[in-house]
Parts: structure tokens; sequence; C-alpha cells
């Protein structure tokens, strides 16, 4: 969960609280406390009714002290229990609202409603502070986000609604502790010392920056091995003058106060103070004491008021509060106290050793280290001077049996890889380029598809019956065959390649966008029944759910075993393969989905992979769920790593691999057992990995390390803490120059190009290994997806069914690519080939289709005009008394045969002339009655014209002369005429 959602429901969660305790503190009679309750001047008008109605029961108790603080400060020696920063605060925020809404409030409710409001934002970025710094310290987004869901929820969170100083104080601490993790030292400093000056208990997170101190120096002095008496004593000084200055540095915010508490009741200094007379008359009505008084503190060596005031006013001191009156408050607090005391037992029990040495000392022979490349070589070359013996295992891990012991050091012990890499077989044994195209589709994958696609159309078609609707086209079912399955596959594989808005636009007859070739090689309603009746297995075959040999991938189990073990007769894989996940997009309905929020898709069907250097997918295996048969001593990422890793074995392959299935144990038994070696990130929690193998501070560029028994654990920073773990390199780390060059900014913003300019960066071999081969699997499900058939569909099998199409056409076209090194191809003409030899080769006839209805067009197609020799009908007179004549007009819709595609548009009245014209043939032409017949039987064609209106304009006297008078017009506008 993010930080931002987590601040919307710890917001939601306080607005939930608050109007409880508004509902409760009208209905409930409250506890008599009218001793805590001091004068204040209460305004008048309708906000100031409706302010102190709701909120007046967040005012009771220690708010008191808190309201009259803010309002009027100091006045008498009680108050002095109370820190002066959230008071501080209430006051200044109680003054800017009062700026931005002006609604007449008076002093006492403009600081109620300022301090629900200022406790409302305080306690939901509390949450946030929290969920960071558990999700920091334990890496895990689960427990990060219980503990900040536990904390909105917890039954003492209306001291965080109220005008309390605990979310002022919990932000401090939380913010402070997070800075602390983060070795953002005096971002903690600040944080915890301010927190001192909110409550009293805030000066014990002193504690957290000396145990920070003293850690460091204890591990500093374990990292060099001949450490001499003065050195030593230089570096307990250093951490002594370290810790008093940082104490001072926390103090100063108490000291602060202390100082103005003695300069306020023990000095003249404020001796005049401007109080309201009610507040006044309060003071001495009640005999308090006010400032300039002195009280006996301020007469002690050291005067400090907190104690003081505490112990008199209320009775707080070395166990006064437990007494049999507060019985009550432990049953209250009785189940908190348990679960408390339970974990602390547990924790003891597990961590025994840590806890005796507080967690101080590391280990002595594999310390956390800054370790630059000198420095590294010169402790291998002690390492291999010296022997271990057991003196040492008070330091060791935690683990009897961990990977990470100290009793041998063993520098090489990775398997070596002596293999062949690539086709299995000579391309040139396979006969004909249609045999080497159609591999990817194995005659035992086509037999399952007809067979079992048939077997489930009669099925279907069997239980919902025949049907006489013409426009059901699964009752005229016809079995397929390994042909036709191979056309349509082919089909698939091209529409991956033409993208278009749905199948059925594949075989659209629109001039605009049609593709002929769809509807020469397959009907539309064939394509889609194979589509729709595509199956791929026999469904009587189905096992109970409940069954302890239910396989949840039954429905394609058949085809995507052939296909995984076709993968791996052919094809012998690179020395260096990666070992990740991929997603099949699919937000339909299936047991196994997974939803991943960090991936590009988040929905899906999860799918493990292996894949080598070229993209080659070797091994695949689908996510189906917890699985009840597995190895439950070991974790579900072990199990599926050692289980798909069984087709490597033996052969000293390379794995790489991200900190989602790395683990020390798992690098062990792969080493150990199938003789592989392993390298990738790693997650710091991981069981047997060391614990603390970063320092409180790295800057970027350091490096971490230890080692043991040929594995090496390593943190190196860069804009963050990477940890690597790996078994096949050398303790004896090089680093190699990153070929990214990063330029140094100047101060005006800009970047120089120069190469004087230039930042130098070096990384670890092992970081640099693993970026430069774990990415194979994205690489072969990038080039898998180029020219996919992506579908919705209802059904699982379909969608997975595609993608192992696309898996299987990527190998086959990497496969031919490993043998044929001289002629370079892409994978698009491998594509292309492959659908050719699959559909085969196509007669393309030009049929022309016949005239079958009328269709309207536009003005911006070409014209063509019959002639018909019977008598025009609806002769007419236009206003000059000269007779005009009807005549029809035709239009062609397609370029091309002017007899194609002929239809009537519209009807218009042409006026005669006394007279012909002679011109040429572009404007006008003179036609005898045969080439008249030729031209209405349409062998005869004008030159075509854009966008035209074309006049027929009748000799008188001569009916076998036209012209054709062709010009621009606007519109439809056939109005205009020149008699």
């Amino acid at each position: 969960m993010s930080a931002i959602r987590l601040f919307k429901f710890s917001l939601f969660i306080r607005l939930f609280v608050i109007l409880l305790q508004v509902i409760f503190n009208r209905c409930v009679p409250d506890h008599n406390a009218d001793a805590f309750r001091l004068p204040y001047e209460k305004g008048v008008g309708a906000a100031n009714y409706v302010i102190s109605y709701l909120f007046e029961g967040f005012g009771r108790w220690d708010a008191q002290y808190f309201l009259h603080i803010s309002l009027y400060g100091y006045t008498h020696e009680n108050t002095l229990a109370f820190f002066p920063l959230f008071p501080v605060l209430l006051r200044n925020s109680c003054t800017i609202l009062s700026i931005i809404f002006p609604f007449g409030l008076s002093p006492l409710n403009c600081a109620l409603l300022t301090g629900v409001l200022l406790n409302l934002l305080l306690t939901s970025l509390t949450a946030v502070a929290l969920y960071k710094l558990t999700q920091n310290v334990f890496h895990s987004e689960i427990f990060a986000f219980t503990s900040a869901l536990l904390f909105c929820i917890n039954p003492a969170s209306i001291f965080f609604s109220a005008l309390y100083s605990e979310s002022l104080f919990s932000l401090l601490t939380f913010c402070g502790l997070w800075a602390l993790e983060k070795n953002l030292f005096f971002i903690a400093l600040s944080g915890l010392a301010l927190s001192a000056s909110v409550r009293s208990n805030g000066i014990l997170s002193a504690g957290f920056l000396i145990y920070c101190i003293l850690k460091q120096h204890i591990n500093n002095v374990f990292i060099l091995h001949n450490i001499t008496s003065k050195l030593n004593m230089f570096l307990f000084s250093t951490f002594l003058l370290k810790s008093v200055v940082y104490l001072i540095m926390f103090m100063v915010p108490f000291i602060i106060y202390q100082l103005h508490c003695y300069l306020l009741f023990c000095t003249s200094v404020f001796s005049e103070q401007d109080l309201p007379e009610i507040v006044a008359n309060f003071l001495t009505r009640n005999d308090l004491k006010i400032p300039s008084e002195p009280s006996k503190w301020c007469y002690w060596n050291i005067p400090l008021s907190y104690s003081y005031v505490q112990s008199r006013y209320w009775d707080v001191g070395f166990l006064h509060y437990y007494s049999f009156k507060q019985i009550p408050n432990f049953l209250l607090a009785a189940p908190i106290i348990i679960i408390i005391l339970v974990s602390c037992i547990k924790y003891f029990i597990k961590h025994r050793r840590e806890l005796w040495f507080l967690g101080l000392f590391e280990n002595k022979i594999m310390p956390r280290k800054f370790l630059t490349q000198i420095e590294i070589e010169n402790l291998m070359k002690d390492l291999d001077e010296e022997n271990f013996d057991d003196s040492d295992s008070e330091y060791e891990d935690e683990f009897e049996n961990s990977i990470f012991e100290n009793n041998e050091v063993d520098l090489d012990v990775s398997a070596n890889f002596d293999e062949k890499v690539g086709s299995l077989f000579s391309w040139k044994e396979v006969e004909g380029s249609e045999a080497i195209n159609v591999l990817p589709f194995s005659d035992e994958i086509l037999s399952i598809l007809v067979e079992e696609t048939n077997r489930y159309a009669f099925d279907v078609l069997n239980l919902h019956g025949e049907t006489s609707d013409k426009r059901n086209h699964a009752s005229s079912w016809k079995p397929t065959n390994k042909n036709e399955i191979l056309k349509f596959l082919g089909l698939i594989l091209l529409m991956g390649h033409i993208e278009k808005d749905s199948i059925q636009d594949y075989w659209t007859t629109n001039y605009l966008v049609e593709t002929p070739f769809f509807r020469e090689v397959m009907p539309r309603d064939r394509f889609l029944m194979i589509l729709k009746f595509l199956h791929f297995s026999d469904n009587s075959l189905k096992e109970s759910r409940d069954s302890p040999t239910y396989d949840r991938l039954w429905k394609i189990r058949k085809n995507f075993d052939s296909f995984n073990r076709t993968f791996k007769e052919v094809y012998d894989p690179t020395e260096n393969v990666s070992f990740d996940e991929v997603i099949i997009k699919f937000k339909g309905r299936i047991h196994f989905k997974q939803y991943i929020p960090k991936k590009r898709k988040q929905w899906g069907l999860k799918m493990y992979k292996i894949a080598d250097a070229t993209g080659y997918t070797y091994d695949m295996r689908v996510y189906l769920g917890k699985d009840k048969k597995e190895n439950l001593s070991t974790s579900a990422t072990y199990n599926v790593v050692n289980a798909m890793t069984d087709c490597i074995k033996g052969k000293g392959h390379k794995v790489f691999m991200d900190s989602f299935f790395s683990s020390p144990e798992l690098y062990r038994d792969l080493l150990k057992e199938k003789k592989i070696n392993s390298c990738g990130t790693v997650r710091p929690n991981r069981k047997h990995f060391p614990k603390n193998l970063a320092p409180c501070k790295m800057k970027q560029g350091d490096l971490a390390v230890k080692f043991c028994n040929g594995m090496t654990a390593m943190c190196w920073k860069d804009k963050r803490q990477v940890y690597m773990l790996t078994n096949m390199h050398s303790p004896r780390n090089e680093f190699i120059i990153d070929e990214r060059k990063r330029f140094k900014k100047k101060i005006d913003g800009h970047v120089s190009e120069s190469e004087k300019d230039q930042l130098s960066t070096t990384k670890p071999k092992i970081v640099a290994d693993y970026n430069k081969h774990m990415g194979y699997v994205d690489l072969g499900d990038r080039m898998a997806s180029t020219y996919t058939f992506a579908r919705r569909t209802r059904k699982w099998t379909k969608k997975l069914f595609f993608s192992l199409i696309d898996i299987a056409v990527l190998n086959a076209f990497l496969l031919l690519k490993s043998c044929q090194t001289s002629s370079k191809f892409s994978l698009k003409e491998f594509r292309m080939n492959l659908i050719t030899s699959l559909i085969g080769k196509i007669n393309h006839k030009n049929v022309e289709p016949s005239v079958t209805k009328k269709v309207k067009t536009n003005d911006n197609t070409f014209s063509y005009w019959p002639f018909d020799e019977k008598k025009e009908k609806g002769a007419l007179l236009c206003e000059k008394n000269i007779q005009k004549r009807t005549t029809v007009i035709y239009r062609r819709l397609k370029i091309g045969n002017p007899s194609s595609c002929l239809c009537k548009v519209e009807t218009l009245t042409i006026p005669p002339v006394a007279k012909m014209v002679k011109q040429d043939l572009q404007m006008g032409e003179e036609i005898s009655s045969s080439d008249r017949k030729r031209r209405m039987e349409g062998k005869f064609c004008l030159s075509y014209c854009r966008v035209l209106k074309v006049n027929s304009v009748y000799k008188s006297g001569n009916k076998n002369a036209l012209l054709f008078q062709p010009y621009t017009v606007l519109g439809s506008n056939y109005s205009h005429f020149a008699c």
C-alpha cells in the first residue's frame, strides 16, 4: 500500500473516531472533572455555540492545560508539567485559522477547533511514518501495513483526537527513528530532540542515539585485526567525544525550556503578566503559585522544575503509580501486557545470543565494512594464511547450521561449464522449407487440437440440440482437420501483423480497410466457429477438485507439456540463463489469477520461465496457487526454482534470479546437488543471510562484504543499498567502469557534456554481471509479444494457448537463427514465411461484384453516365418558356471497370439549347447510336473527373449529338443551369 493511500485510510479512521467521540460526549454524561476546568471567556453567536456543542468534550483533563498554555502561557506552577512545543504549535495554528476563516470565534473555541484538526492531520502523518519505519526495519509490506493499521484502530486512539500531545510526540519519534535507520543522523537527532520538548519521556530517545554510536564504535574496533593500544584509545576517545556532543545537542530543547521556567518563576524578568480579569481572579481565589513567587526548586543545585511539579501536584515518583487503586487500570491493560510479555519471551528464546550482547557485537571473522579493492585483497591474504578454529563461536550466526559459518573458507567451488550450445540437429536434414516453418506446430499438438475441437463442437451441439435458425452458424458445423487448423493458426499469426479493432474487421468489404486475403483463405463464419469451439482436452476426463491428483491446468495440460517437452528436445541453452516470472494479461475468473501491482500487467496468469542469452524459453511453468504437496520445510520460491532447474542440472550453468527467489539455502543446494552456479539480488531478511551486513551509514560507492564456503554476500550503495548473493564470483571482487557516463551538474543547473566534467562511475563485477544477464526472460517475453494475437476472451485456456503459440514461434526463429549464421533475417520475415507455409498458395481472382442495391454517394466520387434511347419522361418548361427534360444520372462507386458498381443517385432537370457548339474531346464529343449503345453497356469509358457535375445538353433535331461540359460543384446544389 502506498503512503498516500495509507494517509487517506488513516484520515478516514480518525474522522470516524471523532464522530464517535462527538456522539458519546453528547449521549453519555461526562465525568465530574470540575477540578480540571480552568476559566475562559465564552463567546457568543451561532458559530461559538456549534463548536462548543460538538468539541467541548475534546478539552477535558490534560487538554485543559494545553488550551490554557496556548491562550495565556504558563500562568501558575501547575502548568510547568506540560512541555511547550504542542501549545506553541496550537497557538500559531489557531492564529492562521482565524485569519483564513474569520467566523468570530472566541479564543477558546478557536483553539478547540484548531486542536482537533491539527491532531487529525498529525495522527495520519504518524501512521505513514510508522509504516515507513516498519517497512525499513523488517522489509515486509504486510507487516508494515499491519502495524500502521493497529496504530490507527488501537483503543487509546481517543487521545490522538483530543487536545493531547501524543500525536505530535509519536510523529517526531517515528520520523527520528526512520531517519536513524536511513543513516540520516542529524535529521534523526533533530526529530528525537524535538520529541523531548513535547513530552518528558522523549528524553529516553537519547538511548537510540547512544546505542548506534556504541555499535558503530564496536564494529570499527573489530574490523581491525592488529589494533594497537594507542589506536584503541583514539577510537574510544572519539566515541566518548561524539557521544557527549550528540547528547548536548539532544538536550538543548529541554535545557532551553527549563531555563525559561527558572527565569519565569525564580527571577523577576517576567514579573509582569497581562492576564484577563477572569484568569487573574481564578489564580488568586485558588491560591496558585504564580510567576515571580520563588518555589523550593529554585534553590536546588540543579533547579529542575519538572521533577518538583510532577512530585508535588501530580504524585508522580518512583513506583508511586503501583497502588491498589490502580488495579482497574491494570485489568484494562492486561491483554496488551500479556501480548508484550509473550512476544518478548519468544524473541528472547529465538535470539538469546543477540540479547546477551544487546546486538552490539558482529561476527569477528566476517565483519561489515566499507571495503575497497585493495582492502579486499589484503583481507584475502590474511584469510589464506590463517586457520580458523572454534574459539570465536560466540560470535557465530544464530543458526547452528548457518551457511555463513567461519570454520572453513573455500574461494573456488563453482562448477565449470563445458557443454554444446544451440540446436541439437542440423536444419539441412529437414527437407523443404514448409517442414522447417511448420516445426513449431508438431503433429502431436495438431492432433490434439483437431480431436478435441471436433469433440467439443459435437458435445455442444448435442447438448443444445439442432436449430432451424439460419443465423445460428454453429448448427452447420463440419469436422475440421489438420490442414484447416494450420490455416486457422496462420491467420492467427497474420493478425499479429495487421492490427484491427475486431476480428470481424478482417473480413470487411469496406474498400478503405478491407483485407481480401482473409476471406480468400477462410470464410469469416468458419473462422469464428473454429475459434469458438477451439478446445484442448476431453471434458469427460475431468477429475473432482477434492481429488489428490487434481490438476488445475488439466484443460490445457497436454498442449502445455508438449510445447515444454519440444523446447528441451531440440535445443541446449547457453551458459548464462535467467530465472524470472512473467504475467500473461487476463482479468477473467480463474482461481490462480494473480494481482501484482508493481508489474506493468497487474492482473493475469503468472508463469515462471528459464531463458538463455538469446531469449529462448527453455522451460516454463504456470503458477497454480499454493501446492499442498510441496515441501513445507522450504519456501514456495525455493521449491519452484529447485524443481525447474532439474532440466539443466549437472552442466555447470549460471542462473541469475532476482530477490523474489534468491536465498542462501537455495544457492547452496543448487551448487551442491546440481552443480548450478547462482547469482542475484536478495532480500536482507532471508533466512541464513548475514544479519546487519550493511553499516549504519554508507555513502555512494561503499561496499560491505561477507563470504564463506564459496558464497559471497554483498551490500553495495548506489542510489540505494543493493544486496547481492552469489556463489560464482570470488570475494576478490573486481570493479568495472560503468559504460553509462554521468555528468557533473554545474551551479546554474546545466549539465556539462565535456570530457573534463564527466564522472567515472564504477560498480562491482557482481552487479555488472547481474545487470547483463538477468533480463533474458524479459527479452524473450518482449520479442514474443511484438506480433501477438491479443484479444479479450473469457476463457483462460485460449489466452494461455495463444501465448504458447507466440513463444513457440519465437523459439523456432531463434533455433533457426542459431544454425544459419551466414544469412541474416528478422523475426518478421520468419513469421511471414511461416504464415505462407501454414496457409499455402492462394489463387487470386479479380471478380467484380454486380450491383445489388441502390447506394447514395457524395460528390467526391467518379461519374459514369449511361444513356437510353427511350424517350425521356417528364418534359417541363422553365421560366423562359423553354422546354426542359428529365435525365437520370448514374455514378460509379469504385475505380476500375466502368461497368461495376453503378447506382442511381438522383434525377436532374436538364434545359435544352438552340444549337450545338463543336468542341474537342475533353469538353464535348459527338456519339453515334452504336457508341451510345456501347456506352450504355459499360464498354466505353470516359476520362474520370473528380468532384464534377455533368450537364447533358440535347441539340434540337439531333438526339445523337451529346455535349459533356464538366464544371466544379459546391455541395450538392444542382439548381443553377444556363438556358
